[in-house]
């Protein structure tokens, strides 16, 4: 799945910070935040696409205007609401970096919100919509950039923002696309604060490609109302159930943008406010729109169990959360279809997010480990997830054999029906397979490779170079698989082949290649050692963070 074990933030484990070092790159220095001093590209620099600068070579470049630099915009202390609780204070903070931001809105909301009666809207149209944003008097609606032409087709403009959205390509994707682009457009119409949080998202996006956008200001207004939603002057909870399809969106979309940011500590909270929302509301409340946005937010929240999270969503047992969303009411005959194949193993997806979640609550960043008692105790738990993943393995879906194997093909659905199919079943079994290795190096770290691992890992390889062979490209929600499938991978030119295969992901993984950068060190280590090292550990080491792999 998705990210690296985070450190704990228990009591008892307290990190003492050194003091920043001198010597760190000039980048990081004018942004004020530690640098790990590893050269040519330090971690910063590298998670953010940037030129990493240091002192002997700035020397011989021209000196640069700070028109040329730029300064960090200053941030409101209402949007760090939550800084107090971040476990480390040299965790990476994107705001910092952030350099000359646009003089509008209408940059982002002509790329990711067109109009669907034109592709580019007029340049009137463009000002009230940022009038309306911003507010009467704002610097921003008094600053309006000219219309922006990057893009001049309404399809292309959707499916920058759908390809922006990885996350959601296991499910979200086919003949679905259609009323995804319909409901990102309809959210952001009615809805102010999920205009912003996809705005936030959008700016990262940009910021990541080598343009130069602020997020900060949307991720804030986004927040704030987000915020708002959920306090009354008495202190109770005020998401009503015709709000909490925007309230569940907009969280989806502000925890994407921490994922990318480095933020784990906020998505940690976001990721906790959707689960009290849902709480409040109950099951009454939730139709087929926040069904399919409810699947969103858990894989958020499995991703975010890996890297130290609670995982409220996908370890809740209550009920509250529907194995599968259902279609909505209005979907073509394409929709029905998809979903008729598709949903199965939709909830098989679901129930294998459920049990990553389960296996991340035994980690050592998340309890005690290392006494009898504590050992013998995540024995059980972890006899007890084997015997589950068995059961959720006899219960697959009857179309799932036929699409790994690629039997489904133009003679039995249309190809482009087929060929989506055919991956998104291959995504949703990978997945199912990890389970085995991460189990294994969570609870049996220091024993040998059970049946049931070398087992996955046979079935990983295959899938993966089925996908490859057949020229399918590889979602990132394979990252996972193709982690933990590198972590105990034998064969050296098999290794390799991971490492470059997982580097082509950066353009829809942000951290692919720091990913990279971390398997290869444990390579390196556990063929010197002949034993498996620990993963938060060498990540650290590397990095002096950890991140969420997406």
């Amino acid at each position: 799945m998705s990210s690296l074990p985070l450190v704990s933030r228990g009591a008892s484990h307290h990190r003492v910070h050194p003091q920043r070092s001198r010597n760190g790159c000039l980048v990081c220095k004018k942004r004020k935040v530690r640098c790990n001093e590893q050269r040519p590209q330090c971690y910063h620099c590298q998670r953010l696409n940037l030129e990493c600068v240091w002192k002997d070579t700035a020397q011989q470049r021209p000196p640069q205007t700070n028109a040329q630099l730029g300064d960090p915009p200053e941030i409101d202390a209402t949007s760090l609401e939550v800084d107090w609780l971040s476990p480390s204070a040299d965790l990476f903070d994107f705001a910092q970096s952030v350099m000359d931001p646009p003089a509008g809105f209408s940059f982002i909301e002509d790329i990711y919100l067109p109009d669907f009666g034109n592709s580019i809207a007029p340049e009137h149209v463009l000002h009230e919509r940022s009038t309306d944003l911003d507010g009467q008097g704002s610097p921003l609606a008094e600053a309006q950039s000219p219309p922006q032409s990057l893009v001049t087709n309404v399809d292309e403009e959707y499916s920058l923002l759908l390809q922006a959205t990885p996350i959601l390509d296991p499910v979200e994707n086919g003949p679905i696309c259609a009323s995804l682009r319909a409901l990102f457009d309809s959210m952001a119409t009615s809805s102010p604060m999920v205009r912003y949080a996809m705005a936030a998202f959008a700016a990262v996006q940009f910021y990541t490609t080598g343009k130069q956008v602020d997020y900060q200001q949307y991720y804030d207004k986004a927040a704030n109302e987000l915020s708002a939603r959920f306090h009354k002057s008495g202190g109770s909870l005020a998401v009503n159930s015709n709000e909490l399809r925007y309230v569940l969106t907009t969280i989806f979309f502000l925890t994407y943008v921490n994922f990318l940011t480095g933020r784990l500590d906020l998505a940690y909270l976001n990721l906790a406010k959707a689960h009290k929302a849902l709480q409040t509301s109950g099951r009454g409340a939730l139709g087929s729109l926040e069904q399919r946005i409810i699947s969103w937010i858990r894989w958020s929240d499995a991703r975010a169990a890996l890297t130290g999270g609670e995982g409220l969503l996908v370890n809740d047992t209550s009920g509250i959360y529907p194995a599968s969303p259902s279609p909505p009411p209005d979907s073509g005959p394409h929709e029905v279809i998809y979903d008729m194949l598709c949903q199965p193993g939709i909830a098989f997806f679901q129930e294998v997010q459920t049990i990553t979640g389960r296996i991340a609550k035994i980690a050592h960043g998340h309890r005690s480990r290392g006494s009898v008692e504590d050992e013998t105790e995540v024995m059980a738990i972890a006899a007890n997830i084997l015997k589950d993943l068995s059961s959720l393995y006899d219960t697959r879906p009857a179309l799932m054999d036929h699409a790994v194997s690629g039997n489904i093909n133009s003679d039995t659905l249309a190809e482009s029906l087929a060929s989506v199919i055919v991956r998104s079943y291959r995504t949703y079994l990978a997945n199912f397979y990890v389970c085995y290795i991460h189990l294994h190096r969570v609870a049996h770290r220091h024993l040998d490779r059970s049946k049931a691992v070398d087992t996955a890992l046979c079935k990983i390889k295959e899938i993966v170079h089925l996908m490859v062979n057949s020229n399918e490209s590889i979602p990132v929600n394979m990252l996972w698989p193709l982690f933990l499938w590198g972590s105990e991978e034998d064969d050296y030119d098999e290794c390799q082949w991971l490492l470059e295969t997982i580097r082509s992901l950066q353009h829809v993984a942000s951290n692919a290649n720091m990913t990279a950068d971390v398997l290869q060190e444990i390579q390196r280590r556990q063929r010197e050692a002949g034993t498996r090292v620990d993963i938060r550990s060498v990540c650290l080491e590397l990095f002096n963070v950890s991140f969420a792999i997406i």
